[in-house]
């Protein structure tokens, strides 16, 4: 039997089977290098499952029906995951391409690591700029860990640049969910 590759946009009507998956992507893609972090699926569902529903999007790569990875996006000022976050973008507006509202945050992207290297993760976030084009945004950011981090060349393929001026202290967050990495970067493209 052929295996098969589906990529799906959630919508309100979701299948529940598809957020198990999720958060079982979520929080295996989180457990490991860099990050090292714990999450409970309630907190995976209240803080980003649920937001992404409401203001944003989440895409999943479906391997014979299974959540095998996912991405999701949102407006930038519209996300709310670490209490740092708003304020850090507060503070450095002047170093972004745009104003929050009018950029697209690319907020996740995850691929279980048994998927990893089959170009899901780049597919997905393919799927995350048609999401952004097709709501008029001209602008993206994503951030993800400073060292590490298994996005940054997806990314960087798809013509992101990493902001060099642009690095988070996210230590205080990182110290609630048990996390090794306490430094963010971010990157930017054009949709």
């Amino acid at each position: 039997m052929d295996s098969k590759l589906s990529f799906i946009q959630i919508g309100q009507d979701f299948n529940p089977e598809h957020l198990l998956g999720f958060t079982r992507v979520y929080q295996q893609a989180f457990a490991g290098s860099p990050y090292f972090e714990h999450y409970e699926n309630d907190d995976v569902r209240k803080d980003v499952w649920e937001p992404h529903l409401k203001d944003g999007c989440i895409f999943l790569a479906l391997q014979d029906g299974q959540v095998v990875g996912l991405s999701c996006a949102m407006p930038m000022d519209k996300w709310g995951h670490d209490d740092e976050f708003q304020g850090f973008i507060a503070r450095n507006q002047d170093r972004l391409p745009n104003h929050p509202a009018n950029i697209c945050f690319m907020t996740e992207a995850a691929v279980l690591p048994e998927y990893q290297g089959k170009k899901i993760g780049t597919e997905l976030v393919k799927w995350l700029v048609e999401w952004s084009r097709s709501l008029g945004f001209r602008h993206y950011m994503m951030r993800t860990a400073k060292i590490g981090s298994n996005s940054i060349h997806i990314f960087l393929k798809l013509g992101g640049q990493i902001m060099e001026n642009l690095i988070q202290d996210v230590s205080e967050h990182a110290a609630k969910v048990e996390s090794q990495s306490t430094e963010r970067i971010y990157i930017q493209g054009v949709i």
